[in-house]
């Protein structure tokens, strides 16, 4: 932009800024009203931007980032204009700082490095210790725990160099954040804390303060002091919303919400999850929307609002992953950040050394001197302290041993709550599942010959079996979804969802499995090179419903064995006509008498994963007489460990097992095989979920 430009685009740019100035003054506090009379006297394009970056600092405390990023360009263009390079290394620092806060790491990473290298250039201070103060913090937000610990410990030596209580305060308070968040070490993170909300306070940041009471209440929950922590963040949110503060009231209504659910008071918990994610929306502050989404799947899922609770854990998973996303060009931008900032700092180290290396060469000369003095004295002080030195250290190992008990006896109360509450969570999501799973004894009104062996692994299973009657036709199958415990019964829930979903659409088994896919695919957005692979297998079989046979006898009290399957297709006889589609499980038939299984293979493809989102399946009709008995299973059963050997059952033992039990009832069945498995495994761990279906024509 030339010259004669920036003079024709300036004065129509700063009418708006005095527009937005306008808009502030009604809503945000008497700093905001302070600086824009402060903007409207000055007299200098440099003093506007100072005065200009202090209003984007107040605008970013308060969370009002939209606001924040609009006058940042203004300060920039502003710096610029005039070669301020202060205001354009502070402006650059603001632009990186905004960009965090909205969860744009990468970019935000670029522009806070560049802030430093021209802070460095023009050795402006304050500006280099607060770039590197929110590089930690964006180290922080990727778990990255060495650095982050590093820059904010640099950050603070920097700024009480600088005399800077509140920046120190900030600083002090993020190094608590990292001993709470990522090394769950709460007793150093209370000192921080504390140490941090002294220096606010002696600064008169109010904001500060409201900011160091929110992580104090958090840090008297990790001691079980509900009352101390509820006291505490109510304090803090009263400042916040008096400072309007948007983020910080934002925080600590996620963390009011928390306290309430675990309380059980859950109108009180949604009430405030639900306020502190519209506000997140509101100031587009990702890390806050994905806490508050995943505050809100939790309530509803422990007040059984399982499709309430699946929505908002979509949404959550949907923010965690605008945060984490495109890891590779984190990964990519972050080194070549780190190459340049270690390369200078190398060159430094360098030239540092060499004048070690000469100050060394003259205090050696001087050092001889002193040793030999020093000798004399040290004879003398050997003998003191020879005679004090196992009193001293068995009172500093007493001491260290004392300090030791009370961390583990803290940390293991933490972990029994921790564990009684995960627990707590995975019970009720056992209810959930069992509410979706089908009832044995409706199952068996449907088809009465017939058993289901269900044996999860952990308390809910990433194993399910679904049975369904619609327009005269029965739809059975056994499904293997990628997991056990908590992640598998969440595929479990999609799965089952799903599929009910297909065949509703669809009475052919093979397209039922390719709509089951395409729904897996959908849920889980698999698609591109970044998708999960994660999934299922499963077999799928289609019955006539049950009707009378009027060749047999009604013998009272004996209903079972007055229904059939009717033919189907375009085979004859007595017996049914079963469609079968599978994906990587099969249907094993026993035939009426026979001796060796007889197997029905399915696809070598699963639904969802890396599965082609058009991917067909194959259907297979089969004839089945009176007598005849077929399998349908997850491949647990076959998989587990144990015997005198300890070695895996294997599928041809279970085939032999299979066989012999033909001559039993299906009841008799399901016993033995559960029986078995409890003895082959005897005490080793049970290595997958197991699910066995077993059906008589």
């Amino acid at each position: 932009m030339n010259y004669l430009r920036l003079k024709t685009f300036y004065p129509t740019l700063l009418s708006a800024l005095l527009c937005i100035l306008f808009t502030f003054r009604t809503s945000a506090d008497n700093t905001i009203d302070s600086l824009h009379r402060a903007y409207s006297i000055a007299k200098s394009d440099t003093e506007k931007a100072n005065i200009l970056h202090e209003l984007v600092v107040d605008l970013i405390t308060i969370g009002h980032y939209p606001q924040a990023d609009s006058l940042q360009t203004v300060e920039l263009n502003l710096s610029q204009k005039n070669n301020f390079k202060k205001g354009i290394a502070a402006a650059i620092l603001n632009k990186g700082i905004i960009q965090y806060y909205q969860g744009n790491y990468p970019e935000g990473l670029a522009s806070l490095f560049n802030s430093l290298k021209l802070s460095e250039d023009i050795d402006y201070k304050h500006g280099k210790a607060s770039s590197i103060l929110y590089i930690g913090y964006i180290y922080e937000g990727q778990g990255d725990v060495r650095k982050a610990m590093d820059y904010f410990n640099q950050a603070s030596k920097l700024f009480e160099e600088l005399n800077d209580d509140d920046y120190d305060a900030t600083a002090i308070i993020n190094i608590g954040n990292v001993y709470s968040n990522l090394l769950h070490d709460y007793v150093n993170a209370m000192d921080n804390y504390v140490r941090a909300m002294k220096l606010f306070s002696k600064a008169k940041d109010d904001d500060g303060v409201a900011s160091a009471l929110k992580d104090i209440g958090i840090m008297y929950l990790y001691e079980n002091d509900t009352t101390a922590a509820i006291e505490s963040l109510i304090k803090g949110q009263k400042m916040f919303k008096e400072l309007n503060d948007d983020e910080g009231f934002a925080q600590g209504e996620i963390s009011l919400g928390n306290i309430y659910l675990g309380q059980k008071k859950y109108k009180d918990a949604l009430e405030y999850a639900q306020i502190a994610n519209d506000l997140a929306k509101k100031i587009h502050s990702f890390v806050d929307i994905k806490e508050s989404e995943k505050l809100l799947s939790e309530i509803y899922l422990t007040t059984k609002d399982a499709m309430k609770s699946l929505q908002h854990y979509k949404a959550y998973i949907a923010a965690k992953d605008s945060l984490t996303n495109q890891e590779n060009t984190k990964k990519s931008i972050r080194t070549e950040l780190n190459f340049e900032f270690e390369k200078k700092q190398t060159i430094a180290k360098a030239e540092q050394d060499k004048k070690d290396v000469l100050q060394q060469a003259q205090a050696r000369k001087q050092r001889l001197v002193i040793y030999f003095i020093s000798g004399i004295v040290l004879l003398f002080l050997c003998i003191a302290i020879f005679v004090f030195r196992s009193y001293l250290q068995k009172q500093r190992d007493n001491k260290e041993l004392d300090i030791r008990n009370q961390k583990i006896e803290g940390a293991y109360k933490i972990i029994e709550v921790k564990n009684h509450e995960i627990t707590d969570s995975i019970n009720y999501a056992k209810l959930i599942q069992h509410a979706i799973l089908p009832d044995e004894d409706a199952l068996k009104e449907i088809i009465p010959q017939c058993f289901v062996l269900f044996m999860p692994k952990d308390i809910v299973s990433g194993d399910f079996y679904f049975v369904k009657e619609l327009d005269g036709n029965i739809f059975l199958a056994a499904a293997d979804c990628t997991g056990h415990g908590v992640p598998g019964a969440f595929m479990s829930i999609i799965g089952s969802e799903k599929l009910h979903d297909a065949v509703r659409q669809s009475t052919d088994t093979a397209q039922i499995l390719q709509l089951l896919n395409k729904g897996i695919k959908s849920s889980l957005h698999q698609s591109g090179s970044e998708s999960t692979r994660d999934g299922m297998d499963i077999a799928l079989c289609k019955l006539a419903s049950p009707g009378p046979n009027p060749s047999l006898p009604i013998r009272e009290g004996d209903t079972s064995k007055h229904k059939v399957f009717p033919n189907g297709g375009d085979l004859e006889g007595a017996g049914a006509v079963i469609q079968f589609s599978g994906a990587n499980r099969p249907m094993w038939i026993i035939r009426n008498g026979a001796t060796e299984i007889e197997e029905i293979k399915a696809d070598k493809k699963a639904i969802g994963g890396f599965t082609e989102e058009e991917q067909s399946f194959e259907r297979k009709d089969i004839k089945l007489n009176t007598g005849d008995t077929f399998y349908i299973f997850s491949d647990g059963y076959a998989d587990q460990f144990g015997g005198e050997h300890g070695k895996k059952l294997s599928t041809r033992k279970f085939r032999e097992i299979l066989l012999n039990i033909q001559k039993k009832s299906l009841l008799e069945q399901k016993t033995y095989l559960e029986g078995f498995i409890d003895s082959w495994k005897a005490e080793k761990e049970q290595l997958d979920d197991i699910l066995v279906i077993g059906v008589r024509i």
